[in-house]
């Protein structure tokens, strides 16, 4: 997951987590949008707010139940891993 600066037709700036599947990145969530450097740079990765952070770890939680009802997690000294089968 990345989050990105997008600029907008109308000349304002959304700031969105982006994920790259395949090559292609896929929007995931818009955290704001604004036309002033000074909120952009709130809203960016460089000064992280809790709305970026709870939705970073809401899909970090899918994940790992996804894998658990898929049987292909381990959890190893305190680390998760993910396995093919």
């Amino acid at each position: 997951m990345f989050v990105r600066k997008k600029s907008n037709r109308s000349g304002s700036i959304s700031v969105v987590i982006i994920d790259k599947r395949a090559g292609k990145a896929h929007y995931l969530k818009t955290i704001g949008i604004s036309a002033c450097p000074k909120e952009i740079d709130e809203l960016s990765y460089n000064n992280p707010k809790p709305k970026i952070t709870v939705f970073i770890i809401g899909i970090v939680k899918n994940l790992i139940l996804k894998a658990k009802r898929q049987k292909k997690l381990l959890i190893l000294n305190n680390k998760i891993i993910f396995t093919k089968y």
